[in-house]
């Protein structure tokens, strides 16, 4: 990815106004890998010890932003439960690029990924 690119998990950071050095506190890592995973220098395997922490964080700071958030990029509103966001966000930031539409997945039969994004 280009130095201004951001991942999956960058654009995640930037919509929850959410600082590198902020995520690297919570996660009490250095935050040269949080710069990394952010521009996609750096993969968050889907196995990472991380992976859960962070959708954990990325659910709370939504909740305080906007709790409709999370469930307007993943899910139809009111549609499917908080597991499932949680679900949709793990395979979200563990991907290389920003996925499209119909490649994420949760086990809710109303379940409608439909966003666009500005990177």
């Amino acid at each position: 990815m280009s130095k201004n690119t951001l991942s999956p998990f960058g654009y995640i950071l930037s919509i929850l106004n959410i600082s590198i050095t902020d995520m690297a506190k919570t996660l009490y890592i250095d935050r040269t890998l949080i710069s990394k995973w952010k521009t996609g220098a750096r993969d968050i395997p889907p196995d990472s010890e991380y992976i859960h922490t962070i959708a954990d964080y990325f659910l709370s700071k939504a909740k305080l932003k906007d709790p409709n958030l999370l469930t307007l990029l993943f899910a139809k509103k009111n549609m499917i439960k908080e597991k499932d966001i949680k679900s949709c966000l793990v395979q979200f930031i563990s991907t290389k690029t920003i996925p499209s539409p119909k490649s994420l997945s949760a086990k809710s039969d109303n379940f409608l990924y439909k966003s666009s994004f500005d990177v």
